[in-house]
């Protein structure tokens, strides 16, 4: 599955969540594929990490500065 089609999903099932009134299997199966994607996106956003920073050593530029979010480039 790519990024942008777990973060998808994961926005659709945080619209259920907000929306209330789900019954409680169908409350932890969707706690359930919510932690799976969260995984996922988090497994393809470390790739990428690495893929930058492969391409930006190769360039001779190896400066790199850990991500704060909220921070503005």
């Amino acid at each position: 599955m790519a990024f942008e089609e777990a973060l998808t999903r994961l926005r659709e099932i945080n619209a259920q969540f907000e929306e209330g009134d789900l019954p409680l299997e169908r409350a932890l199966a969707l706690y359930q594929e919510g932690l799976a994607l969260t995984k996922r996106c988090e497994q393809l956003l470390e790739e990428a990490r690495q893929i930058v920073a492969k391409v930006v050593a190769a360039q001779g530029e190896a400066q790199t500065e850990p991500f704060e979010p909220g921070e503005e480039a």
